[in-house]
């Protein structure tokens, strides 16, 4: 009682560091990183990083709804100032693993977001970023909430959020807005038009939405996108527009299907059970 309980990453740090200095004794040149995940994710106590480490911040516990550097986001203030301490104790050699794929990221707008933070990144010094990839065949993790797995509908329906992410970490300073128009125009061809307008509406719900996003708290904001009044009819509304606008290309008519498809799946039947679930007085939201 009364003493500092010890840290399990202060004991971790200890540990690597004394193998990383029999490995650099005999290949002063190697390679070597350092995890800064789980239990092990807390800065040491005494202990000074080997400025030829680099360091793995796992940003696992964040919000992807908003900005990493989000004041008014409590999930975000936490884990940006742990980055900024791990970035002064390790002389900022610091890359991220991020946790975007931990969360079932269905039919979302994550590329509103995540050009912010890539320039940000630019801004702090990050050395690199890297996120997983949920291959459709693997099964590592049982599917548990989603009662069935769809982890094949995750980035196809987030294509636009990979497709900015990719140009965006080659160079931080693009426009993103000029690169959706670009990559929806030709993709959505002669039913632009329409699409334009439905993709500015679900961006434009998302972003304002102010629930939160990420593991461990699944994806809070996605269920409520369509609270907003007359929200669902506008964007069924608009596809219908678009149906018409694609009249005779099958391959287009094709792609506005699974457009309807994961706008029912994903934004319509969960905000279904979230308004029934209101219903019940003693029922409360995570």
């Amino acid at each position: 009682r009364g003493k500092m309980l010890p840290s399990v990453s202060t004991r971790f740090n200890k540990t690597v560091k004394a193998i990383a200095a029999m490995v650099y004794e005999k290949y002063p040149r190697a390679d070597l990183r350092l995890w800064a995940y789980s239990q092990y994710r807390e800065v040491p106590v005494g202990v000074d990083i080997d400025p030829r480490m680099l360091v793995w911040y796992c940003i696992s516990n964040r919000c992807y709804g908003h900005g990493l550097d989000d004041p008014d986001c409590e999930r975000n203030v936490a884990r940006y100032d742990l980055l900024n301490r791990w970035r002064k104790a390790s002389g900022n050699r610091v890359y991220f693993y991020d946790y975007l794929t931990c969360t079932p990221q269905y039919y979302t707008c994550n590329e509103t977001t995540e050009p912010h933070d890539i320039r940000l990144y630019k801004r702090l010094g990050i050395l690199g970023w890297k996120n997983e990839a949920p291959f459709s065949d693997a099964f590592f993790v049982p599917v548990r909430k989603e009662g069935f797995d769809r982890r094949t509908q995750r980035f196809p329906s987030c294509w636009q959020w990979l497709y900015v992410t990719a140009h965006m970490l080659w160079d931080p300073d693009l426009d993103e807005h000029a690169l959706l128009d670009d990559a929806e125009s030709k993709y959505y061809g002669a039913a632009y038009p329409a699409m334009r307008e439905y993709q500015a509406c679900r961006r434009k719900l998302w972003s304002g939405n102010r629930n939160h996003m990420g593991y461990p708290m699944d994806d809070q904001r996605r269920p409520s996108v369509l609270d907003a009044e007359g929200s669902k009819e506008r964007l069924l509304g608009l596809l219908d527009r678009a149906d018409a606008l694609a009249a005779g290309d099958a391959r287009l008519r094709s792609r506005l299907r699974l457009e309807r498809q994961w706008l029912t799946d994903y934004w319509i039947a969960p905000n279904e059970v979230l308004r029934a679930r209101r219903a019940h007085p003693i029922s409360a939201p995570l």
